[in-house]
Parts: C-alpha cells; structure tokens; sequence
C-alpha cells in the first residue's frame, strides 16, 4: 500500500471510529469473566502507521448486563515493544491479578513501541484502545481513570490533562512533567501522584512540583474538584508501584471516583 493510500485508509477508519464511538459492537466469544484479552488496534504513531496489540483484563465477575469501572494503565520504559503482553508483567496488573477484590474493573493495557519516545506522543494510541475496549466490553463511561508508572507516569500526567473529560481520576506513580503542561488542564479532576523520596532513575521533586503546581492552581481557580493527593515513600527508589498499587488501596479510591 502507498503512502498515499495508508495515510487515506487511516483517516477513513478515524471518521468511522468517531462515527461510531461508544457504540457497542458484539463481544468476541473470548470476552469472559477472569480472561485476558489480546487485542489489535490501527493507529498513525510519530514513525507511521503502526497495528498495535493490546490487552484487555476481563475481570472475573463480569456480567455484561451491567456497566463496569475501568482503568487505563500506562507501562515504563522496560516494558516497551510490540509483543502485546509484556506491559502485563509490571505494575498494576500483577497487583490486580495479586487482589482481584480490590481491582474489580476492566484494565486496558496498551504498550508503546519505542523506549526512547514519550506516551504524550503515543495519545492517540492510547485513546483508540480505550475506545477499542468500550465497544466490546461494557464500561462505565463515569468511572474510567487513568494511571502509570515511570513513563507511564509522565503519560498519565499529560494525557489525563489532554482528555480531563474522560477520567474519574489520575493516579501517576513516580512520574514527570512539565506543570505547565499538564496543571491548567488536569485541574479539577481528582489526583493521587506517588513517588520515592530516594529515586534515583525519576527524581522526587518532579512529582512534588507537579503537585504544589497542582494545588496552586486548584486553590487560585476556587477549589474545583478535591484536593490533589500525594504519597512520598521514604526511602524507596524507583520502584514505587509495587507499593502504591498493592498497599495503598488505590483501586478503592480509584474505581470509587466519578466523574
């Protein structure tokens, strides 16, 4: 296929997905309670065109007779590639998988391809898996939230102020960020940022001057929303996760958000 004719395929499968948005679509025969999907999406990414596997946790007591929470969980750098299920390994979905009572909710798990690049320019990719996702399976379009780690932190920062008005809350876990990038537009919707006061790789003022940012903003623009949240572990290095995902309740506070 030419240039040319990609560049129009793509931009004719743009137009029927907005087309079509959140319109359920009749479920694989795989999509069944405590199963982990596989899933291919075809999106533009900075080095073309680019058909993206993805994964999908179907948690096990799904019923699509009713709607459910879901979370978007964006990886780091080492769980980059094109494999589709390396971005399971790290993170939030073996916390998930540790205490399936405290993560009842569909998780969509997309992965970037290249370690070198950002997810701010992976947006689209992570917005069309997401959608992918709702036209399958029954999500709640009032609790879907969004976090990650490391990388995935930084996407959380900048895509959940790209798209405020699809998340119940954001949940960024030692990440990074531009506040001026990210505060005026994440404003108002809840936020709790995790960090280690002793990461060595993403270093600990990036999530607390994201925050005092964040709470400036926050007080200045009338208190909309709750109060930002943070929690600093002493101590810790890069690897936050395993404690912000497994011992802080987060998938309580997280699937009890709506926006």
């Amino acid at each position: 296929m030419r240039c040319l004719d990609v560049a129009a395929f793509l931009a004719v499968c743009m137009m029927m997905c907005a087309g079509c948005a959140h319109q359920r679509i009749a479920p694989g025969p795989d999509v069944k309670p405590g199963t982990l999907l596989s899933r291919t999406v075809l999106v533009s990414t900075p080095d073309g065109p680019l058909e993206s596997r993805f994964a999908v946790w179907v948690p096990r007591g799904y019923d699509e007779r009713k709607e459910w929470p879901c979370v978007v969980f964006l990886h780091g750098k080492g769980e980059c590639g094109t494999d589709g299920t390396r971005q399971t390994t790290v993170g939030l979905f073996p916390a998930a998988k540790a205490d399936e009572a405290q993560w009842p909710c569909v998780i969509v798990m997309p992965q970037k391809p290249h370690p070198d690049r950002q997810w701010s320019e992976y947006d689209e990719l992570v917005m069309a898996t997401l959608e992918a996702t709702r036209r399958e399976v029954n999500v709640d379009s009032g609790r879907i939230s969004l976090t990650g780690l490391s990388q995935g932190g930084h996407g959380a920062w900048v895509i959940g102020a790209r798209h405020a008005n699809h998340w119940s809350c954001v949940a960024p876990v030692c990440g990074y960020g531009d506040p001026r990038e990210v505060v005026e537009g994440i404003v108002g919707v809840p936020v709790w940022a995790f960090h280690g006061d002793d990461d060595r790789v993403v270093p600990v003022t990036q999530t607390t001057a994201m925050v005092s940012a964040l709470r400036e903003t926050w007080e200045r623009t009338g208190r909309r929303g709750p109060e930002p949240r943070v929690t600093i572990y002493p101590g810790v290095n890069h690897n936050s996760w395993d404690e912000a995902y497994r011992e802080e309740k987060l998938g309580e506070w997280m699937l009890s958000q709506r926006r």
